[in-house]
């Protein structure tokens, strides 16, 4: 759809139009121009609802760079004393940046926590309690590789049963839950809490559409065969691949590899490796490639010297149109693999993603 805007009312109508706007490259692009317009007619109060609409079309359209470049400008004019009337909204977005930090092996741990310590001090002022800090806390430590402050944390928010406004939803709060006892490999654990997502009690706009790839591959792990089948299914007609969703994918790529599913993990590998770029976490790459390289391993271990996927894969020729070797793309991302893992590790000054990679590198080996 084509917008003006060429006069400040013009552009306040679109940022108003677009504020709860589908997620779209389109609208990500017009509000873009939207706060270069505000900019240009001087309007500080325009370009900080302009950041805040983009702000949520970035993040639903899976693209944590821009969110995380574009955060400090809201907060600082916050701090200076405007916008007070959108608190809500940009302490909303907080949790958006926070989680997503950890994931990027360049911030380091003192970042983190100076942020992490200053969301907790703006969340109490407004009134929030502890549980959300326990929440949050539980959710970085994780992402981090500590698992033992992951699980304290973890245990104090499921013991706190108090409530806030800025509360991730009751169908994203134990989707979140799931990644703790992913990590811990507590699968027992993890069942149990996804059950209320499965069975429809508890929804939202993503949960649990985001949640079948990984109850796929844990119910595989678990030998519920069948249920695996089924969430697997869902998981690919549930979750659009027209924008970054590595982690997730990695998760179904993992659960194609264990059932040797060629043909339907060649096409997410297709839809997918293009968002395996720079700008998304470390994490999210790791997770990804991780799949990707458990997928080439069995396609090694059943025989396969060839794949065929119709698209480009960086530093790595195919030998003939459309057709790789599956033992040159294995080199490539090991070392792809090996590379994020040793910056997440060295940052995180533990060896979480090194002994994460080793084993499920394993269930491809037995």
């Amino acid at each position: 759809m084509s917008y003006s805007l060429e006069t400040l009312e013009e552009v306040q109508e679109v940022v108003d139009i677009l504020s709860y706007g589908k997620e779209s490259e389109e609208n990500e692009k017009i509000l873009q121009k939207c706060i270069q317009k505000a900019q240009f007619f001087k309007d500080k109060d325009l370009e900080f609802e302009a950041r805040i609409a983009y702000i949520r079309q970035v993040t639903w359209l899976h693209k944590p760079d821009k969110t995380i470049a574009i955060f400090p400008w809201l907060l600082k004019r916050m701090d200076e004393g405007h916008n007070k009337n959108h608190q809500y909204s940009v302490l909303w977005m907080y949790k958006w940046v926070i989680i997503k930090l950890p994931c990027y092996a360049s911030v380091s741990l003192q970042q983190i926590e100076d942020l992490q310590q200053d969301m907790e001090r703006r969340f109490l002022d407004y009134g929030t309690g502890t549980r959300i800090i326990d929440y949050f806390r539980m959710i970085v430590y994780a992402h981090l590789g500590n698992l033992s402050k992951a699980q304290e944390h973890l245990k104090n928010y499921l013991q706190d049963t108090s409530s806030c406004l800025l509360d991730d939803c009751d169908a994203c709060q134990p989707n979140n839950v799931l990644d703790i006892y992913l990590s811990l490999r507590d699968y027992p654990a993890f069942l149990h809490t996804a059950q209320p997502l499965l069975n429809g009690t508890k929804k939202c706009k993503e949960v649990p559409d985001y949640t079948y790839s990984k109850t796929a591959m844990v119910n595989l792990l678990s030998g519920n065969t069948e249920v695996a089948k089924d969430h697997a299914i869902l998981a690919r007609k549930k979750i659009p691949l027209t924008s970054a969703v590595l982690k997730e994918m990695g998760y179904l790529l993992t659960y194609y590899a264990l059932t040797e599913d060629f043909i339907k993990g060649r096409a997410v590998i297709e839809k997918q490796i293009g968002f395996c770029t720079n700008t998304q976490p470390e994490a999210y790459r790791y997770q990804f490639l991780l799949g990707f390289l458990l997928f080439m391993k069995a396609l090694q271990k059943a025989g396969k010297k060839t794949i065929k996927l119709k698209v480009p894969i960086a530093d790595v020729q195919p030998i003939e149109e459309d057709t790789y070797e599956v033992a040159s793309l294995i080199t490539w991302i090991e070392g792809q693999c090996q590379q994020i893992v040793q910056k997440l590790d060295q940052r995180n000054g533990n060896t979480f993603y090194s002994e994460d990679m080793t084993y499920y590198l394993s269930l491809i080996q037995n």
